[in-house]
């Protein structure tokens, strides 16, 4: 069975370019990278848990603000759409001022 990375990977790259965690070198905006925040432990008094619940964090990244909000919508509806259990926990608008890149944070938890 595939971890919930590989799935949240193979279901978002027809929409964007996704990277983990940290995009390569020269990598071409816009694109995306994500990570694991956090993984909760579900513990069940018999046998393996039925549900696992994970926390990604998906940034997007862009030249503009516009084009970073606007490859965020296009990550949010994608994940809205996806058969897999989520709900967006939180959204930030960031500035990277070292590689003068706009982004925006997304962090979904992902039920599975």
């Amino acid at each position: 069975m595939s971890t919930i990375q590989e799935q949240l990977v193979a279901y978002l790259t027809p929409t964007v370019a996704l990277h983990p965690m940290v995009a390569p070198q020269g990598a071409p905006l816009p694109y995306a990278t994500y990570q694991c925040v956090a993984s909760a432990v579900n513990n069940v008094l018999s046998g393996p848990p039925s549900i696992d619940n994970t926390r990604i964090q998906v940034d997007a990244w862009a030249g503009t603000y516009p084009a970073a909000q606007a490859l965020a919508k296009a990550i949010v509806d994608a994940m809205q759409a996806w058969p897999v259990q989520n709900i967006l926990l939180n959204k930030y608008d960031l500035y990277a001022q070292e590689v003068q890149t706009y982004r925006v944070l997304l962090e979904f938890s992902i039920w599975q």
